[in-house]
């Protein structure tokens, strides 16, 4: 099964998926940055806090996809 997944291309590092998933996590830090220095309600400082921990969240997937060679294969 294995043999072919590698002959379907599966196991291939998509460039592109992590240059969109970067961007996306870009996005949601200066969401977050914006909604904590720019605005001065509660709401918007709580919003931004939802931003950092989702932020926060998607890193870790990236650093387990790095924990299995996923991002940049050697």
């Amino acid at each position: 099964m294995r043999q072919q997944l590698l002959a379907e291309g599966l196991f291939e590092t998509s460039t592109l998926y992590y240059v969109q998933h970067y961007t996306w996590l870009a996005s949601l830090f200066l969401g977050a940055v914006y909604c904590t220095l720019a605005c001065g309600s509660f709401a918007a400082h709580m919003g931004g806090a939802a931003l950092l921990a989702l932020f926060w969240q998607q890193m870790a997937f990236v650093g387990h996809d790095m924990g299995h060679n996923a991002v940049v294969k050697r």
